[in-house]
């Protein structure tokens, strides 16, 4: 008598193995997913309290004759976004060095550069939302007159401030130099 013997996996056992394969899958794209996340807030992190205090000090010893009271000019707030202090802080750290055939303060893969609507080029932060740039010390108003900032401070001279994960100003998941994470 013969014997009829089967080799290979049944339909319930592929299918096990492809659900297991499936489970894996889902919590490596969970994981991988919670770093890059973790990996943008730091990118903004370290760009707000690193990388631009850096480059104003640098400013601030070439620009200034060394006067750590000084700091780039940051505008005048507009439609309550203060971007237009993001303008100027690009302009004095990026483009007025090239223009003059120097280096920038910051090299170009230490920030993203993006433009507002009006053209107007800006630092942006790893989630493409315009950096928020305050300094305290004395605005220009509109009349040409000086004005002292009142609104909120997180910090004694600048604010940078970027908006998080959510694109949104004033939440929960803000970025401000000085600040440790949350």
């Amino acid at each position: 008598m013969t014997r009829n013997t089967r080799s290979g996996f049944t339909l319930i056992e592929l299918l096990i193995v492809v659900l297991i394969i499936a489970v894996l899958v889902v919590v490596l794209v969970a994981v991988l997913l919670a770093a890059r996340g973790k990996g943008d807030e730091n990118q903004a992190r370290n760009f707000v309290n690193s990388v631009l205090t850096d480059a104003i000090t640098r400013w601030q010893d070439d620009a200034r004759g060394g006067d750590s009271n000084q700091y780039p000019p940051s505008g005048i707030n507009r439609e309550g976004k203060w971007f237009d202090g993001n303008v100027s802080l690009f302009e004095e750290l990026i483009l007025k060095p090239e223009r003059a055939g120097r280096a920038p303060y910051m090299g170009p893969d230490q920030f993203v550069r993006g433009q507002l609507d009006n053209g107007k080029a800006v630092f942006v932060d790893p989630w493409g939302t315009p950096y928020i740039y305050r300094n305290f010390a004395v605005k220009l108003a509109r009349d040409r007159t000086t004005m002292e900032y009142r609104g909120p401070k997180h910090n004694d001279t600048y604010d940078l401030i970027s908006a998080g994960r959510d694109r949104e100003f004033g939440t929960g998941d803000d970025i401000v130099n000085g600040k440790a994470a949350n």
